[in-house]
């Protein structure tokens, strides 16, 4: 049985998306343009901080916060998230995303149970792209191999960094990067043969 190491924004959660509502809302909001490719560039690693423009022109960040949550909670875990982590297996989460983000999330989706280990920005030195989080993530677990799935371009080098095989599925902000690293890359995980995914074989299921 493999360890699997799985992203959390993005990938179990199309968060990522809501992130970037609510910021192009703030934006148009002061008449401001967006700059989205600055804000798509740090998805999955550093991110990027947009609120620089927006000061002095009135910008509430608690408000930009609270219309972020309306939207994420709102969210439904990504395709074939639930399927994954009702099969026997080892899992984990490795995200740059602060602890105070991550684990309320998982919480409250009803994922925190079937979880070994939650790694977050605060458990090593470097996030994403830098390979920390997974390296630490391989030492608390006391593994030295595991399989990756990601939906960024700063997640898949994190964990190539860190030598893991990776699964690539990028959600709607992250479709357009780079993610020639990964070594599988799908649209959703039900396109994966997920029983053979928890044994560390990256394999698509014969329709997809």
């Amino acid at each position: 049985m493999s360890v699997l190491l799985l992203d959390f924004d993005g990938t179990l959660l199309d968060s990522e998306s809501t992130h970037l509502q609510s910021w192009e809302e703030a934006y148009a909001l002061h008449g401001r343009p967006f700059d989205r490719a600055a804000w798509v560039a740090g998805v999955g690693g550093h991110g990027h901080d947009p609120s620089g423009p927006l000061v002095g022109l009135g910008f509430d960040p608690d408000a930009r916060r609270a219309r972020e949550r309306e939207l994420v909670h709102a969210l439904e875990v990504r395709a074939g998230v639930r399927e994954l982590l009702a099969l026997p297996g080892r899992f984990a989460v490795v995200s740059s995303s602060p602890r105070s983000w991550v684990v309320p999330h998982l919480e409250r989706l009803g994922l925190l149970g079937a979880l070994e280990l939650v790694v977050t920005r605060e458990d090593a030195p470097r996030p994403k792209p830098a390979p920390d989080l997974y390296l630490e993530a391989l030492r608390r677990l006391g593994v030295d191999a595991a399989v990756a799935v990601e939906d960024s371009a700063n997640g898949v080098t994190a964990a190539k960094a860190a030598g893991l095989p990776v699964v690539a599925v990028p959600g709607p902000v992250t479709a357009g990067q780079d993610l020639s690293l990964a070594d599988l890359r799908v649209a959703s995980l039900l396109e994966v043969d997920l029983p053979a995914l928890c044994q560390g074989r990256l394999t698509l299921l014969p329709s997809a």
